[in-house]
């Protein structure tokens, strides 16, 4: 974890799958839910109880319909359960999540077709805390549709990331590979965009326009309006591709954002150019380490250090 890069080949399930589910599954109780093929959902109630395990599992929700968002392994903020999803293949649609809310461990698994691939907060949730971690997951194919099917946006499409925060104590993410670019097999619309904000899809080849292969982000911090503030988070040694911007925290909303994000490796293929790394600038508690640290953030194909833009 952290040294290898997450591929098809060392994420998702290990062997097939030995049973059909059709239909949204609920896990209640402590157990071992492996090696099935699930063409729905799966839902952790606030009832549930004891070490829930989810893996080696095919996940499919691409079938389902559905009138908000919501998650294809969905988790209550205050369950009472220690939920483990690992080596599973994730597979969502237009407007639904990965994984989502908190109190869960993440690792190995393949997720795609999705809005966003986690989605972290405490909405609803008695306390702070998190209770969050995401390591060594291919999150990737992330869907880009105009006009978002469930908010109004000012530009007018999806707001995709590969992981997006909205509040919470003590997230961990580490090891991933986050590839923030958009779907290519037509479940995304989204092909051009205006180059200036606020960045509206226009039809192919309109000037003025760049084609726009990206998602949003690979991480977005997003504190919201009566949720805990981000707060201890680590985000390190992750590979992320693409996105419109790489890790975005550009706003004055994450002025309260604490944690550290270090180690982690980028490409350059930001769709605004040279921002891969944005925080707002008085996100002084938001380490990122400068130049020469020996545990800066890098582009991969050089070594060379990442600058950080405050307040973009």
């Amino acid at each position: 974890m952290d040294v290898t890069e997450p591929t098809a080949s060392n994420t998702g399930p290990r062997s097939g799958t030995t049973a059909t589910r059709n239909g949204d599954v609920t896990l209640t109780t402590a157990q071992v839910f492996e090696r099935n093929q699930v063409n729905g959902r799966i839902i952790i109630p606030q009832s549930a109880s004891g070490q829930i395990i989810i893996r080696d599992n095919v996940i499919d929700a691409s079938g389902g319909t559905y009138t908000s968002q919501k998650s294809v392994i969905e988790i209550h903020p205050n369950t009472g359960a220690e939920v483990i999803i690992e080596h599973n293949e994730i597979r969502g649609k237009f407007g639904m999540i990965g994984i989502g809310n908190r109190r869960f461990t993440a690792t190995r698994n393949h997720i795609h077709h999705v809005e966003d691939a986690f989605r972290l907060s405490n909405v609803n949730g008695t306390g702070a805390s998190l209770n969050v971690e995401v390591a060594g997951n291919l999150l990737e194919n992330l869907i880009m549709r105009s006009p978002d099917p469930y908010n109004s946006r000012t530009d007018n499409k999806t707001h995709s990331d590969v992981i997006q925060i909205e509040g919470g104590d003590g997230a961990y993410i580490h090891g991933n590979a986050l590839h923030a670019y958009s779907t290519t097999d037509g479940t995304s619309n989204v092909g051009w965009v205006q180059n200036a904000s606020p960045w509206l899809p226009v039809a192919t080849g309109t000037a003025g326009a760049s084609a726009h292969p990206q998602a949003l982000s690979g991480i977005m911090l997003t504190p919201v309006s009566g949720l805990a503030p981000i707060t201890n988070l680590r985000a390190n040694h992750n590979w992320i591709y693409g996105g419109e911007v790489g890790i975005n925290g550009g706003s004055g909303s994450n002025s309260t954002t604490t944690g550290e994000l270090i180690g982690n490796r980028f490409d350059r293929t930001q769709w605004r150019a040279t921002h891969t790394i944005d925080l707002d600038a008085t996100a002084t508690g938001l380490l990122a380490p400068p130049v020469g640290n020996a545990d800066a953030n890098v582009y991969a194909d050089t070594g060379e250090s990442v600058t950080v833009r405050r307040n973009q």
